[in-house]
């Protein structure tokens, strides 16, 4: 799995986990509910299934933290360990935001995740979505 139980440690001390919780469903349900939250923003414009089928040293390294972020989050809902709720929210946020903008919401070109492989066509080919639009028609006058 994408995210294993001891990978939470770095995102929450274990005593902090064990008094939130100690069932390991609980837990995996958690884990489960930030990679499909994660898989959402990403889905339209990656390989989701390439991205969170890897394991270890194979996985990228900012989209795991901010998974295991999400988790914590999903996990202190349930209780407020130590009153770390306000903390954990703020990383939840900032794990939101960064998956936003990797999805092309927040009006980035960049590439801000290089590592992360793109969904590909049959053909082999990288998928690319185009957006257009434009701004509201300007008019010179007091008339609006």
């Amino acid at each position: 799995m994408f995210i294993e139980k001891e990978d939470l440690y770095t995102a929450i001390c274990e005593y902090q986990l064990q008094n939130i919780t100690t069932s390991a469903v609980t837990i995996r349900m958690a884990i489960l509910a930030a990679i499909d939250e994660a898989r959402s923003y990403l889905n339209a414009k990656y390989d989701c299934e390439a991205i969170f089928s890897a394991t270890g040293e194979d996985r990228h390294a900012t989209l795991l933290e901010h998974c295991k972020n999400i988790a914590v989050w999903n996990l202190c809902r349930r209780a407020n360990t130590d009153l770390i709720f306000e903390q954990v929210s703020e990383y939840r946020r900032a794990a939101i935001d960064w998956l936003e903008k990797v999805a092309g919401l927040k009006g980035t070109d960049k590439p801000l995740a290089p590592g992360l492989p793109l969904l590909k066509t049959e053909d082999g080919e990288v998928r690319i979505t185009a957006r257009m639009g434009s701004r509201r028609k300007f008019r010179h006058g007091f008339d609006d």
